[in-house]
């Protein structure tokens, strides 16, 4: 461990490094009582992507509902299935005593900025990444 804000963490087969601040935000995110949002700049292998940072149930939410006026067969299907992750969310949600380790984090209104590039708007759709994917970050978002 290189600092007092890191630790270290097993997940998928291996131990990652884990900052412990990024991850006080997330429980703060998820946190049912508080539903933080919060503008953040991750920079993940190289790439900076900058967004609003929100919950699982409000990214499953956000992807139920940008599929669901779609006109196939095979999106009706895929918000089928995150509406039934979303379901899944809703009844596990319970009070812990110490707030979880997260793995992922949630984005929406993402921009991707990459090297001596023009940003990349998902025009207002939603990502998700490792937390152990990302080398820095700052909060608030970028622009341009």
């Amino acid at each position: 461990m290189s600092e007092e804000t890191n630790e270290l963490k097993y997940f998928e087969g291996k131990y990652i490094e884990r900052d412990i601040y990024l991850n006080t935000i997330i429980a703060l995110i998820e946190h049912k009582e508080i539903q933080l949002e919060i503008g953040i700049t991750l920079n993940v292998g190289g790439a900076i992507i900058s967004g609003t940072a929100i919950s699982r149930k409000k990214y499953l939410e956000g992807i139920v509902n940008a599929v669901s006026g779609e006109d196939s067969s095979v999106a009706k299907l895929f918000g089928e299935i995150y509406g039934n992750f979303l379901e899944m969310e809703e009844d596990s949600e319970e009070e812990t005593a110490a707030p979880p380790d997260y793995n992922f984090i949630h984005l929406k209104n993402v921009q991707i900025f990459g090297v001596n590039q023009e940003p990349i708007s998902l025009n207002g759709n939603y990502w998700r990444g490792k937390l152990s994917a990302v080398d820095g970050y700052t909060i608030g978002n970028m622009e341009l």
